[in-house]
């Protein structure tokens, strides 16, 4: 398959003035945390929330679990990329090895419940097989996308239950629609600002074709859209114009305005975080998009999070005309802006992590959510991030946040 890491035309799509849709750009988890949050519901957790790999053996054999997902998604599961052709009749049933319960449906015998609703506009929903399981097989060209509809259901409600055992459920009681495959969404999903609901595409190049709902860190960049616009009570629609700015005047798309950052920005870089949390080991993002097992880069900055450590600020809001002068108007593009602010969270999280407190990291993250609005930029998101800290731990983790903010570039509007 060929490859796309430097696909521009995939970032252009997403959070837009006119459309009011923020999406993915093309970005991604590793060592499922999805898998840590079974474990810590059903059996011990891994010290400091280590991943739990899913076993090697047969799924569908196992009758202890209901259904057969991969893990990620088959570009993960392969460890590396996948050069044969691939398409909805391929038959991907060997990397279907992450065994799972789907749990917590409602009365209504589909892939839904009070928090997240599974909709399909090129297939038709599912109910459980005639086994009374959720083991859909990915072959024989099945015209349900069964398999994008269990995987966009487990991943979001697991997700949420994530969030729950850290404090919150931002999207509680909002039955949030999730459209599994949409077909006129061409390499990119969204979440829709104006109708409060997740739209999945797919991938599609020469020798290629795929559900995007199967590259499953997509599929929570987009929940943590939800999540964010949810917590702050709506506060992150209403973005200042005069940080959040149209790149180029007769386009939509979103750039910063300068390279302190923009409340959009922000956005993007927590949807990228909330994937990384779920998936700490493999941070890459749009590893089907890319064929990769490092994720997309796009304007010369990878979305891999552990890849740009040492981004600052200034170097992303530059990196689009520096990677070709073509897109020097596309400077503070908000997905490469939200590098920034994603490789700083994961920083203070590896710090954290090295002492035993990284799920502190992710409850101060989550709390931080409620705080944001259309008006911060880094600075002023830093500010509050330090306020939690101190309500929540009495400043336990100030330094850590200040050195990982502070190789950025950014440092807090009053310092502490």
């Amino acid at each position: 398959m060929q490859k796309a890491k430097q696909a521009f035309y995939l970032i252009l799509i997403h959070w837009t003035l006119v459309g009011c849709q923020n999406g993915f750009d093309a970005r991604g988890i590793n060592s499922f945390h999805l898998s840590s949050v079974e474990a810590s519901l059903n059996g011990p957790e891994n010290s400091d929330n280590e991943a739990v790999h899913p076993p090697p053996r047969s799924c569908f054999d196992n009758t202890q679990v209901n259904a057969c997902l991969i893990f990620k998604n088959h570009i993960t599961a392969n460890n590396g990329p996948i050069y044969s052709s691939t398409s909805f009749s391929s038959d991907l049933t060997d990397f279907q090895t992450f065994e799972v319960n789907i749990e917590g449906t409602d009365s209504s015998g589909y892939l839904q419940n009070s928090d997240v609703k599974i909709n399909i506009t090129d297939g038709q929903r599912i109910k459980r097989t005639n086994n009374g399981d959720w083991k859909y097989t990915y072959k024989n060209n099945d015209s349900h996308r069964a398999l994008a509809q269990t995987t966009s259901y487990y991943v979001i409600n697991t997700t949420i239950q994530y969030l729950i055992a850290r404090g919150g459920n931002p999207t509680q009681n909002l039955q949030l629609p999730v459209d599994a495959l949409d077909m006129s969404v061409e390499n990119n999903a969204y979440f829709n600002l104006a109708t409060e609901s997740i739209r999945i595409g797919y991938a599609h190049f020469t020798d290629f074709q795929q559900e995007l709902a199967l590259s499953t860190e997509v599929v929570i960049h987009e929940y943590g859209h939800a999540a964010m616009l949810k917590a702050s009570g709506g506060a992150t629609k209403y973005f200042n114009t005069n940080t959040n700015k149209r790149c180029i005047s007769e386009s939509s798309d979103l750039c910063c305005a300068n390279a302190n950052g923009c409340s959009v920005a922000i956005d993007e870089g927590a949807a990228d975080v909330l994937a990384v949390f779920m998936y700490p080991d493999n941070p890459g993002i749009g590893n089907v998009l890319s064929n990769d097992i490092e994720g997309l880069s796009q304007l010369g900055v990878s979305r891999n999070v552990d890849s740009e450590m040492s981004l600052t600020k200034q170097q992303a809001f530059n990196a689009p005309g520096a990677f070709n002068s073509a897109y020097s108007d596309y400077n503070g593009e908000i997905h490469v802006m939200g590098v920034v602010y994603s490789s700083a969270w994961r920083l203070t999280w590896l710090s954290a992590k090295d002492a035993g407190l990284s799920r502190e990291i992710e409850e101060i993250f989550l709390e931080h959510l409620s705080s944001m609005t259309g008006n911060d930029t880094f600075s002023t998101a830093l500010d509050k991030i330090l306020t939690i800290d101190r309500a929540f731990y009495k400043s336990r983790h100030q330094q850590r946040f200040l050195d990982a903010f502070a190789t950025k570039g950014i440092s807090p509007t009053i310092r502490p």
